[in-house]
């Protein structure tokens, strides 16, 4: 891997370094007093994050992705900071958490399209971006090592310290991560005057990119409609299974998984084309998660991780596809409008499977999502037809 491209493979490693992702539930409980709230918090994060997409979008796009990751980095930190802060001033713990929950919002909408953004730029500089794949994989799957051994040292840790201390080594990474992130290369990104004249005419190139884009438009719809909604309410099948004190190993199983997923990413992508390894990955997944529900059993949960083993092409596959689609004017705001739409729906589904949850069971409602996987198929048989298309354009001219 070029020197330039290492600062992101270490990177990856600090940022997903979190042992408070395991336990911030049972965190946010203990301080407030209720699930409720502490499901609240997760909420005002996703609420945060949504709202704030595009002009963070657009503010990486105009003043370049290194300060941009630098101030999210500054962020993340002072949201982990309040949350810390919070278990100690216990008057002003709701309203400490909740700020800090809106500034964590505002913190992952800044990396959310800037980290992907740069990191194509940066190999597009090193004239490698045929090797985008790979160097994507690589990076992806040290980070997801990281958060494979995050999830069991804040499993160890819980056993004999308080739940602060998981944010006590967050917060620690926090840090280290603003840290690296000023040793960034930039890649001679033009400052452009934020305003409002020129955020409308930034929006409106991005409106023509998409009018005539039609493949663009069928690879965001199709990771629009990611199912994200099982992976959150996964947790809450498996305690139906398995004892509390187990609940932590699938989780953790599925980080491995992802970790080993990156490994073979490239190969699969180079034989089955793009499109070819997204069709083959969600039909894994249905598979998979089928066979967990349909035998329904203390099994179920640790078949489930086993989804994940194919998790990194997914990612792989549809960060190449649309890096390549993305204005370079743009890139970062076409991300960030993405996202916003996949958190928007994803909010969506939440509310819908936690009704099916509520008049039937958890696993009739997973029955139902992953009967909707099957969305995607259509959203992929455009794209083939796209394809198809062109190529034979290009085979008469």
């Amino acid at each position: 891997m070029p020197n330039g491209l290492r600062i992101f493979l270490i990177f990856e490693i600090f940022y997903r370094f979190c042992p408070h992702f395991l336990i911030a539930p049972l965190y946010y409980q203990q301080i407030l007093g209720s699930y409720v709230l502490a499901m609240a918090v997760f909420s005002t994060m996703l609420v945060s994050c949504s709202i704030s997409e595009i002009p963070m979008g657009i503010l990486s796009d105009f003043i370049g992705r290194k300060k941009t990751i630098i101030i999210a980095s500054l962020g993340n930190f002072l949201s982990l900071f309040l949350f810390i802060v919070a278990d100690i001033l216990t008057n002003s713990s709701y309203i400490l958490v909740f700020i800090a929950a809106i500034i964590m919002g505002l913190s992952q909408a800044l990396y959310s399209g800037t980290l992907e953004a740069f990191m194509y730029e940066s190999i597009y500089q090193k004239g490698q971006i045929s090797r985008y794949n790979e160097y994507y994989s690589r990076i992806k799957g040290a980070g997801a090592a990281s958060s494979a051994i995050s999830t069991l040292l804040s499993g160890i840790l819980i056993c004999y310290y308080p739940y602060i201390v998981c944010f006590w080594f967050s917060g620690i990474m926090a840090i280290i991560t603003i840290i690296i992130s000023c040793f960034y290369q930039d890649i001679g990104h033009k400052k452009k005057v934020v305003s409002l004249a020129a955020t409308q005419r930034h929006l409106k190139d991005i409106y023509k990119v998409y009018i005539h884009n039609p493949k663009l438009c069928w690879i965001s719809l199709a990771k629009i409609l990611g199912d994200e909604v099982s992976y959150r309410v996964e947790v809450v099948y498996a305690k139906t299974l398995i004892p509390d004190y187990m609940l932590g190993i699938p989780r953790m199983l599925k980080n491995i998984f992802e970790c080993i997923s990156y490994i073979y990413t490239p190969y699969l992508i180079h034989k089955f084309k793009p499109i070819g390894a997204l069709i083959t990955t969600n039909s894994w997944m249905i598979g998979i998660r089928g066979l967990a529900v349909g035998i329904n059993n203390m099994l179920s949960p640790f078949i489930m991780s086993m989804v994940d083993l194919l998790y990194g092409t997914t990612v792989t596959a549809f960060s190449g596809l649309l890096q390549n689609e993305y204005n370079n004017k743009q890139r970062a705001t076409m991300e960030s409008l993405i996202n916003m739409a996949s958190t928007i729906w994803t909010s969506l589904l939440l509310l819908l499977i936690g009704m099916i949850i509520d008049y039937t069971n958890i696993r009739f409602a997973l029955i139902v999502f992953i009967a909707y996987r099957f969305t995607r198929y259509f959203c992929y048989y455009k794209i083939l037809k796209i394809d198809t298309s062109t190529a034979k354009q290009k085979t008469v001219n």
